[in-house]
């Protein structure tokens, strides 16, 4: 009995490896192959930072989803240097007339405290 659980067990195991592995792959591919169109779009909100990170989570013709980590970036009071502040956010674009248009946006990660959600197939 003990040695059918423990093949069911790892069977799972591997299965859920394999749905995350492909899941990885395919958020790579699609970076690999859109990040371009993509790149400093994260700042026409005047409220994110420039990206350190792009990935390409979702694509189609007129519809995608993009992940973007901020560069860290140092903030000073009183001549005393804080800690490094970034945010990861998930951005979804509409294709309108040819060009990108962000339609919806949400912090999914904070390191200040202010966010702190999951995202798949990356988790922060």
């Amino acid at each position: 009995m003990k040695i059918i659980i423990k093949i069911i067990l790892l069977s799972a195991l591997f299965l859920l490896s394999i749905i995350w592995g492909i899941s990885i792959l395919k958020c790579e591919y699609l970076t690999y192959k859109y990040k371009d169109e993509f790149v400093g779009l994260e700042l026409e909100t005047n409220m994110v930072q420039e990206a350190n990170t792009i990935k390409v989570l979702s694509y189609s013709s007129d519809k995608a989803i993009v992940y973007y980590k901020e560069k860290p970036f140092h903030i000073t009071y009183d001549g005393i240097l804080s800690r490094a502040l970034y945010a990861s956010f998930v951005f979804e674009f509409k294709k309108i007339n040819n060009k990108w248009e962000r339609i919806s946006w949400n912090c999914v990660w904070s390191n200040n405290g202010s966010a702190d959600g999951f995202i798949w197939p990356y988790f922060r």
